[in-house]
Formats: structure tokens, C-alpha cells, sequence
């Protein structure tokens, strides 16, 4: 058992760590906005996106008041050039964002909006702690060829230099996450009432039903913290939140119910049915991030 244990925790480790962590949506989505931003100056704190609009516009707005690392009377929030203002200041479809320069990203409030239909040009702003502007980049083009849509931009602080990558819009871009929520509940039930019966663990049918009510739970918590609270983890990160959460709940059923059973079983028990199904979904991303390296 102790081998076994060893086994698929060494493989969980694996499948961590080859899966990127990082504040991106789950997949190829639309409304995501990567930055990159590359040699940045040593008072550089911030980033953000200069587009085009104009208090006149629909889409216009006085003053985004969830950025709250940023004064209203700052720099880039005062800015107004050229028919160029800042995106995360003055544009109502943003819905989220993390303007930090170490990964800033972009996130609009409607999946079939993509930042080339925001604005057809863009320009990168670098910005100290205060939200002075410190550099500006020439305006570079966000218009994509045909089935595409501007996804991330790099820019070189020291070239000045902003290029957009564009990605092929994908009909199902959330398509994994939805298969591997319910393969992963249908694995847990399966695979906590298989061991139950090696714990001893009578009546099963009890182990099953906790089992099933902790998957409900699983996919509502899920659910509200990635698309209704916007918590843009890691895909994967948030999956391993879930699971701890999960196994907490599932420890604490286990415990009022089975009180004949030894407590270390009542423990190791989720601990190997959440362990094994979140294996299963990481496998999932594992095996989807290695076919899109080779491609």
C-alpha cells in the first residue's frame, strides 16, 4: 500500500509540474489578453494598454474604481492623447485584470469579445508605483487574419517594441474543462466506493452517497469561484484548491458517520479517492499540454 501511495504521488508531483501555472483562463479563450514584457526598467511596477477611445464612445468609461493600486489622479488614468486612452481605466467591458509588469493580463467581460474588436490598434504603457507613465510603444495593429483573434502581446522595453500573437479561435475553447469536471466525479464515486471496501467501511452505500454529494460540491464550488468570482488561477491550481476543500468536507463526513473506524482510515481514504481523480484530471491536461508541444 505504502508503494502504491508513493507511486501515484510521485506522478501527481509529475503531472504539476509539467502542467504551466499561471493566471491564464483554461484555455485558448477570446476574451483573454496576455502581456509579456520583456526588459523592464528598474522602476517599472506596472502595465497597461493604451486604446482607442474617446469619452464619447459607448463603451467609455469615467473611471474603472476596482483598480485600486492606482490613484484616480494619476498619470495614466488622466491620460488622453492622440484619441488614446487606457484600458483598464476607461473601458467598460473589462472585467478583470492584473496590471502587475511581471504578468500582466486582460480579461473582458463577454467570451465572444477579443481585443481586436476593443480597438484596432493598441499601444503598451510601462508604469512606475504611482501610475506615471514611464515609456509608451508605437501603435501596433490588433486586426487578425481570417478565423483568428489577437490573444498576447510581447513588448521589448528596450527596443520600445510591441508585436501581437494572434491564435486561431477555437468553436469549444472551454471544451476540456467541461469534460474533465464530471470524468473526475464519476472517477471519485467510483474509485472512493471501490476502496471502501478494503476499509471496511459499512454500508457502503453510505461512502457513495457522501461521495456524490461532495462531487455536487465540488463542481459548484468550481463553478462560482471560476466563472461567477472571476478567481483566475491557474485551471490547475484551482482544481487542487477544490480538492483539498473537498477532502476536508469528505474527512468531516466520514468522522460524524464511522465512529467504530480507526481515524487514520477515515483519513487516507479521501486522501486516495481525491488523489487518484485529481491525477486523472491533471493526466487530462498533461497529456493535451505534451500533444500541443510537438504540434
Amino acid at each position: 500500500m505504502k508503494r502504491i501511495l508513493l507511486l501515484v504521488f510521485l506522478i501527481f508531483l509529475f503531472c504539476i509540474t509539467t502542467v504551466p501555472v499561471s493566471a491564464t483562463p483554461p484555455s485558448i479563450s477570446r476574451n483573454y489578453f496576455g502581456c509579456y514584457v520583456q526588459n523592464a526598467p528598474a522602476d517599472a511596477v506596472y502595465f497597461d494598454l493604451l486604446i482607442e477611445i474617446t469619452p464619447q464612445d459607448k463603451k467609455y468609461l469615467s473611471f474603472n474604481d476596482q483598480i485600486n493600486t492606482i490613484p484616480a489622479d494619476s498619470e495614466i488614468a488622466l491620460y488622453n492623447q492622440d484619441g488614446y486612452m487606457s484600458l483598464s481605466f476607461h473601458y467598460q467591458d473589462l472585467q478583470n485584470a492584473n496590471m502587475e509588469i511581471s504578468s500582466p493580463w486582460f480579461y473582458l467581460n463577454d467570451s465572444g469579445l477579443s481585443m481586436d474588436k476593443v480597438s484596432p490598434t493598441i499601444k503598451a504603457v510601462i508604469l512606475d508605483k504611482d501610475g506615471n507613465i514611464l515609456q509608451i510603444s508605437e501603435a501596433v495593429s490588433t486586426t487578425p487574419g481570417k478565423s483568428e483573434f489577437a490573444y498576447t502581446l510581447t513588448y521589448d522595453a528596450s527596443q520600445n517594441s510591441a508585436t501581437i500573437k494572434f491564435e486561431e479561435y477555437s468553436k469549444n475553447p472551454y471544451l476540456l474543462l467541461y469534460l474533465s469536471i464530471p470524468i473526475r466525479a464519476v472517477l471519485a464515486v467510483g474509485i472512493g466506493t471501490l476502496f471502501a471496501i478494503p476499509f471496511k467501511m459499512r454500508p457502503i452505500w453510505i461512502v457513495s452517497v457522501v461521495n456524490l454529494v461532495m462531487q455536487i460540491v465540488y463542481i459548484l464550488i468550481f463553478y462560482f469561484a471560476y466563472f461567477f468570482f472571476c478567481i483566475h488561477l491557474s485551471i490547475i491550481m484551482l482544481f487542487i484548491c477544490d480538492e483539498i476543500l473537498v477532502f476536508i468536507l469528505e474527512f468531516t463526513a466520514y468522522f460524524l458517520i464511522y465512529h467504530s473506524i480507526p481515524k487514520w482510515k477515515i483519513a487516507v481514504h479521501p486522501l486516495i479517492t481525491n488523489m487518484v481523480s485529481l491525477f486523472m484530471v491533471l493526466l487530462i491536461f498533461t497529456i493535451k499540454v505534451l500533444i500541443q508541444s510537438f504540434i
